[in-house]
């Protein structure tokens, strides 16, 4: 039996009004060591926050396909509901509350998304896919 491993995360879910972001820390996350931490931050982030006063931004009817990082960008493949299903919020805090989570990891400098294996087409019309996205703080509210 794999014994299992805590660690930190720190996450970052919308204000309620959708605009911006905010940072929530979870201490003492449990998960199997074989699964990648990548994939545990998104897996986090698709179950929502812990708090009210935040709201998720990943739909519940999106599934992750697969994640994956090499020389510093972490390639995430999700599935085509998430360009459907996207919550009453700036297209921007979407993307950014995966591409700011991802990259507070050690090793994780960009975040390419990809829908269904693909990296053609926009999340609501002016966030390429094909583009590798940075850490953006500018959404981040205190």
């Amino acid at each position: 039996l794999d014994a299992y491993q805590k660690t930190s995360l720190k996450l970052y879910f919308a204000t309620t009004d959708g605009l911006g972001l905010k940072e929530e820390h979870r201490a003492d996350v449990h998960y199997n060591p074989s699964t990648s931490i990548e994939k545990l931050v998104l897996k986090q982030l698709m179950d929502g926050p812990d708090t009210e006063t935040l709201s998720p931004t990943i739909p519940e009817t999106v599934k992750l396909l697969g994640v994956s990082v090499k020389e510093g960008v972490c390639y995430v493949n999700l599935s085509s509901s998430f360009l459907t299903n996207i919550y009453n919020q700036k297209p921007e805090v979407t993307i950014y509350s995966i591409v700011n989570s991802l990259s507070e990891l050690p090793g994780v400098t960009k975040v390419q998304l990809a829908i269904n294996g693909s990296t053609e087409g926009y999340v609501k019309y002016n966030f390429e896919l094909a583009k590798m996205y940075e850490k953006n703080m500018d959404l981040v509210l205190e």
